[in-house]
């Protein structure tokens, strides 16, 4: 999803156990992967000058062992206008499977693409893509912006977005419970809700799926 064909214009490391990392940005895309060697590592992409400041200026700080990430603007919106563009950066976080992961982002499509122990994500506008389910729970909330997600073991979602469809894909061999509700849309499972254990696993882990969307589809997939 992120060009890191080009040099990142800013990188950070830190051997954090159990970390809980929250992340706040404003314009720019995320991906999120597992770290090789059990370290949080930052990375910060910056599409132009203004980038740059908005990479420059990042806010990142350790507290015990929470790590915070905040990029935030401090021109204000008429200069913005005045200097042409407003730039952003994207923003790759390597992660260890124990972290806990929150995120806050104005515009971004967002994507997690290993496992971490829970995941957080509440986003204005962009779509949000989890390709391994976090090991505990995974709670996401955009206002505009389609939610999938892709699911190999046991977790708890909390599915919420405004305008846009969501979908669960769901391993076979997995027990489901769902709880969905669409105020302008379909819902459709390819599973059977009413018992979706697969009978030739004797105890299978459930996934608890509770997803709203007020204009969109909710479906619920196999992977």
């Amino acid at each position: 999803m992120i060009n890191e064909s080009r040099q990142a214009t800013r990188s950070e490391v830190f051997d954090i156990e159990n970390a809980t990392v929250q992340l706040e940005s404003v314009s720019g895309d995320i991906e999120i992967r597992e770290s090789t060697d059990g370290k949080c590592h930052i990375y910060i992409y910056a599409d132009s000058e203004n980038g740059r400041n908005l990479a420059d200026d990042a806010e990142i700080s350790v507290n015990g062992s929470r790590l915070s990430v905040r990029i935030r603007r401090k021109e204000t919106s008429l200069k913005r206008f005045f200097n042409g563009r407003s730039g952003k950066v994207d923003i790759v976080l390597e992660l260890p499977q124990t972290a806990a992961l929150r995120i806050n982002a104005v515009s971004a499509d967002i994507e997690l693409k290993d496992i971490v122990k829970s995941v957080d994500i509440h986003s204005v506008s962009g779509d949000v893509s989890v390709l391994r389910n976090p090991k505990t729970k995974c709670v996401i909330k955009t206002v505009s912006g389609d939610i999938t997600t892709h699911t190999f073991s046991s977790c708890d979602y909390a599915l919420r977005t405004i305008s846009g469809d969501i979908t669960v894909h769901v391993a076979p061999g997995l027990e489901i419970d769902v709880d969905s509700k669409s105020l302008s849309g379909d819902t459709e499972s390819e599973i059977a809700l009413s018992s979706g254990l697969d009978e030739s696993v004797e105890h299978a882990e459930t996934v608890t799926i509770n997803a709203t969307t007020v204009s969109g589809d909710i479906k619920i997939a196999r992977n």
